[in-house]
């Protein structure tokens, strides 16, 4: 009994170093075709009026980020591009009101939403440091030629929160303090 109390306790304390003080990261690179917002796939959902350089398309599905899911685990997520003129924002799902229903997606005045995170100001990069709520992506662009491609950078960060790790930290001791005491 007394040792499986000390290696029971010194396996929650490797965890926690593997889990909280080094966590799980990785990286990845896509390359992606940039729409022009002059193309004639946007120019059929409006009317040839509209300038679609001012527009944005907003995922119609939301992402739901639960509430448990940031007591144990803090999650980021980063990405740059090499086209400034491209951009990728995270916006809350109640902005999906202010745009209009098209085959798939939402068409949404881009100047109208209020961006969580990244926009048309992000300068070919964003960071989101995931918390609970409902996000909706949004993707517009302003190049006005066909043809351009981008490259998308992108890493992730995974680590147990502050209040796990003590938890955890404070657990394995008192099971390998209980171990040697026997």
């Amino acid at each position: 009994m007394k040792i499986m109390r000390i290696i029971s306790g010194s396996m929650i304390l490797f965890s926690v170093l593997i889990g909280g003080f080094v966590g799980y990261d990785g990286t990845g690179t896509y390359e992606l075709e940039v729409p022009a917002c002059t193309s004639e796939e946007l120019q059929e959902l409006g009317n040839d009026s509209m300038n679609f350089c001012d527009k944005s398309m907003m995922m119609e599905e939301s992402i739901d980020i639960p509430s448990a899911l940031n007591l144990f685990i803090d999650i980021e997520v980063g990405a740059e591009w090499d086209e400034p003129d491209a951009w990728i924002g995270i916006v809350t799902s109640n902005q999906a009101e202010k745009c209009t229903e098209t085959e798939g997606y939402l068409l949404c005045d881009t100047d109208e939403l209020d961006f969580y995170s990244g926009g048309p100001d992000s300068e070919g990069s964003i960071s989101w440091n995931i918390v609970e709520g409902e996000y909706h992506f949004v993707a517009g662009s302003s190049v006005e030629t066909t043809g351009k491609t981008t490259n998308v950078e992108y890493e992730y960060s995974l680590q147990l929160t502050s209040q796990v790790i003590w938890s955890m930290l404070g657990f394995g001791i008192i099971l390998i303090l209980l171990g040697l005491k026997d």
